[in-house]
């Protein structure tokens, strides 16, 4: 198959949304971090399945539906194609370019592993399924620390306003949230959140009859560098 020919099929993929409830490869993390002293880091991929499959990997900023040969991002992942016999493995180089990025902070992006099975012998009729796992790609500069990313949660602050939350993160972390538990003496509501990236806010809407101004405490369910669920109380602001 062609470069040009599996981008294509991408492409179709990509339009299509691509599920991945069935996908046979396992990746060796749920994130990725990237210190900025590292010359590059290795993901090991796995394939448990019976069947060799083709991957395609590239990493994006955000637009997940933009082709990945027009993605320009400042990474570099070899290699970009590769087939992964059943029962093997295959490991992922993923390398800096050294395109500037703020050094004060964070920053941000995905990387994509494009599963693509074994097409059957002509004759049958069967439909191939691509399965996208796409998981998140950290830049984290020289000057910030892995102890600092660990703190960023219990940093968090927050303020309400009728049914509407605030979560504010002063910090130069990600924080990975999911969840926040608001709790009025013992009613407790809890309701999903996203991530919160250094420096800015996110609003989360509570449900209808649910006010957050006199709530007693409010506390915030994320993920960490390990691909753990941790829980800290936040401050009000």
């Amino acid at each position: 198959m062609t470069l040009h020919r599996f981008f294509s099929l991408v492409a179709c993929f990509l339009a299509a949304g691509i599920s991945t409830a069935y996908a046979s490869i396992q990746i060796s993390s749920t994130r990725v971090i990237y210190h900025g002293a590292e010359k590059d880091v290795s993901i090991q991929i796995m394939n448990p399945g019976k069947y060799p499959v083709l991957l395609q990997s590239w990493t994006d900023d955000g637009h997940q539906d933009i082709r990945p040969d027009i993605m320009r991002t400042p990474f570099i992942l070899t290699p970009p194609l590769t087939r992964v016999n059943a029962d093997a493995g295959q490991t992922l180089r993923l390398s800096y370019t050294g395109t500037s990025l703020p050094q004060d902070r964070e920053s941000v992006y995905w990387l994509n592993v494009l599963e693509i099975p074994p097409v059957g012998e002509k004759g049958n009729n069967q439909v191939q399924v691509a399965f996208r796992s796409r998981i998140k790609l950290f830049f984290r500069p020289e000057t910030l620390s892995d102890k600092g990313a660990q703190a960023a949660i219990s940093q968090l602050r927050w303020r309400g306003e009728g049914n509407n939350i605030t979560l504010s993160n002063p910090t130069a972390y990600h924080v990975s949230a999911v969840g926040i538990t608001l709790m009025h003496g013992s009613k407790k509501t809890t309701v999903p959140a996203d991530m919160v990236a250094p420096h800015s806010s996110v609003n989360i809407k509570l449900p209808s009859g649910v006010i957050s101004d006199n709530a007693d405490s409010l506390t915030v369910d994320a993920i960490n560098d390990y691909g753990s669920s941790v829980t800290a109380s936040v401050s009000r602001l």
